[in-house]
């Protein structure tokens, strides 16, 4: 790591200060005719620096094996890895989130049909209560030949003073 940050600034201080974005995408076609050119990321303009012995030796280095749309360095390859990593860990971690909050939505709808399924339960005990009673009155009507009725059917009047009359016979006849 040390070796490579050491090839990284030389190759700026080589390169009249190239920026770290510029040496970012330095690829081996800008090293043509012994100069290295390229445009400014920053202000697009054209840099065309002559390529010194000491400057060549380190960029062998990165060069070698390497198709000429290759960059020379492997900090967009790096930057690139990060980004994917970081992308997994931020995903990964939002889908966490996302299952725990799936997780409580469906507790809580456990929760809801439960409390649904009891006043189920308690509704049909209630009708069934009803409807035995109501098989019970069906049964004492048609078939036993009861009457259920809300008026009664004779209605026996008696006279108060005959009652208290015929209390005070009964009291005198037994005592």
């Amino acid at each position: 790591r040390e070796e490579k940050a050491k090839d990284y600034f030389l190759i700026s201080f080589y390169l009249m200060g190239a920026s770290f974005v510029d040496l970012a995408f330095l690829k081996i076609e800008n090293n043509k005719n012994g100069r290295i050119e390229y445009r400014r990321k920053k202000t697009g303009k054209l840099h065309s620096i002559k390529v010194t012995p000491a400057l060549q030796r380190i960029l062998n280095n990165y060069i070698e094996g390497k198709a000429s749309d290759d960059f020379i360095l492997d900090i967009v390859k790096i930057i690139l890895l990060l980004v994917i990593v970081t992308s997994i860990v931020l995903v990964s971690t939002g889908l966490r989130f996302k299952y725990e909050a799936l997780k409580r939505e469906k507790s809580d709808v456990n929760n809801m049909l439960n409390k649904e399924r009891t006043k189920k339960v308690n509704l049909i005990a209630e009708y069934q209560a009803y409807s035995s009673e109501d098989k019970i009155v069906s049964v004492a009507e048609n078939k036993l030949g009861m009457i259920r009725r809300t008026q009664p059917k004779v209605t026996i009047t008696v006279d108060k003073n005959l009652i208290q009359k015929t209390n005070e016979e009964l009291k005198s006849k037994y005592e």
